[in-house]
């Protein structure tokens, strides 16, 4: 099976799994707005919101270490996999007793400083958990973590659900994702020991090589987050003139909880592309660029698609997703799918600046924009509140995409067709244009132009076509898991 086509069935078969797993969420969030009130989902996000931010300093950034290495099949990955969990659940046990005793340091109710705790307990499972996801990732078997995580996922909705008739408590919510988490991690566990079984998780001899190689990874993780949800802790602290702050986050929250549901596709893409670009870098295979290219222009096709699509039906997903007691969402959603947009394209060149080894510079990049992204939501959110706080977000994944392209080309020479770039862009806005112009009279009709539009100028630009998607589907059928790169029960 070519490159290109394992490529491609894993990505479908990811994104199926993520449609599956994206509605369930969904449907958890709408259980969570209807049933918590504005109110309480406001403290439902800034628990997960605080527990991220503690739980992100424990990843060291191993995930794309280990990716990394076992994208190539060294003959020790079973001791690379084992000394990353053990780095790992070392930097989890160190971080876990501070981040206890901050959680109750900060200015917020009792109720959210417990929920805070219960989500640290989340995160911490879900860490282990992609260190799993990692060996899966690099065998191109993301079916069983997407399997995974459908199931964790409706463990979590219904045991929300049984919880939410007895009491409306933030505290019941968090408790059911715990157990959803844990039920997630042992599943991938199970599938990914049959590829590779950890061996010797305390190695501290290795952890130095380990540490400096990932650290920096991990540090531009740190701020990636910082400058990712910055704008939500600052939104529940600082003081808002005549608003509410819990009322404020939980608006921007369901606004930004649709973002992050989104981001998911590109992550999923770029992900499955990144071993294969890996170990065309390490082999200083030629069809790089090629493959940088046609990422690019499949992202711009998806991201466009998507970001006029909540853009122009944002009235209609709130209302849907959220019901009509959010229905000030929908002005901070329709600026932030300008940022889905341009973490769709950023997605690629920040994943192939990892793969470049250019760590620091994105540490650097990451850095000097969180510090300006803090620094303009201190500044905006006290007077513009979530509508501040969306635009300084656009602002700063617009200049992640431009710094993030720019180490691209400074360390490799990319040859990427710009012009076809913009005719591609061209197209979808006027698809875009005309959808806009339909939903005033029709939403349906509007709808059916717009996914339309998109397949017909992905067809007819050579993005995807049709003959493509048959290919996939023959190939899919015949796929075949060599025996050499299974591990015996």
């Amino acid at each position: 099976m070519s490159t290109a086509a394992r490529i491609a069935s894993n990505t479908v078969v990811q994104l199926v799994g993520k449609f599956v797993g994206l509605t369930i969420g969904l449907v958890l969030v709408g259980v969570l707005t209807r049933r918590l009130g504005v109110s309480n989902y406001g403290d439902y996000v800034i628990a997960l919101t605080v527990s991220g931010l503690f739980a992100i300093f424990a990843d060291l950034g191993v995930n794309v270490y280990v990716l990394k290495r076992l994208s190539t099949r060294p003959p020790n990955e079973a001791r690379v996999l084992g000394s990353a969990m053990g780095l790992r659940l070392l930097s989890l046990s160190i971080m876990m007793v501070p981040a206890f005793a901050i959680s109750f340091l900060l200015p917020y109710a009792r109720v959210v400083q417990l929920a805070i705790l219960i989500a640290l307990v989340s995160s911490a499972i879900q860490t282990v958990n992609s260190l799993f996801v990692m060996v899966l990732q690099a065998r191109l078997q993301m079916h069983y973590a997407a399997a995974s995580e459908v199931v964790g996922r409706a463990l979590t909705l219904a045991l929300t659900v049984l919880f939410l008739v007895w009491t409306r408590s933030v505290l019941v919510v968090l408790f059911a994702q715990v157990i959803g988490s844990a039920a997630t991690c042992l599943l991938t566990y199970r599938w990914a020991r049959s590829y590779v079984v950890a061996q010797q998780l305390w190695q501290p001899a290795t952890w130095r090589g380990m540490l400096r190689e990932s650290v920096p990874i991990g540090v531009s993780t740190v701020f990636s987050y910082l400058y990712f949800k910055s704008d939500m802790v600052i939104l529940s602290l600082v003081a808002i003139a005549g608003r509410d702050n819990r009322v404020e986050v939980g608006i921007y929250g369901i606004a930004y909880k649709l973002l992050e549901v989104l981001i998911l596709v590109p992550s999923v893409f770029a992900g499955t592309v990144f071993p294969v670009l890996s170990d065309f870098l390490s082999q200083g295979d030629q069809r790089v660029s090629r493959l940088i290219d046609r990422t690019t222009r499949i992202v711009l096709l998806l991201g466009g698609g998507v970001a006029a699509g909540l853009s122009i039906y944002a009235s209609e997903i709130i209302g849907f997703v959220a019901g009509p007691e959010y229905a000030n969402a929908v002005v901070p959603l329709r600026i932030l799918s300008l940022a889905v947009f341009l973490i769709f394209v950023g997605s690629v060149y920040t994943y192939m600046a990892l793969a470049l080894n250019q760590q620091v510079r994105l540490v650097w990049l990451y850095g000097s924009l969180a510090l300006l992204n803090i620094a303009t939501n201190l500044v905006l959110i006290p007077r513009y509140s979530y509508v501040g706080a969306a635009w300084v977000a656009v602002f700063t994944d617009l200049s992640v995409l431009v710094g993030s392209v720019l180490i691209c080309r400074r360390s490799y020479p990319l040859e990427i067709r710009w012009s076809s770039q913009a005719r591609l862009l061209a197209a979808l806005s006027a698809v875009a244009l005309a959808s806009w112009g339909l939903s005033a009279v029709y939403v349906p009709l509007s709808i059916l132009v717009l996914v339309a539009g998109v397949a017909i100028v992905a067809d007819r630009m050579h993005v995807v076509t049709w003959s493509d998607l048959r290919d996939l589907v023959r190939r899919r059928a015949v796929v075949q898991q060599s025996p050499a790169t299974r591990v015996p029960e």
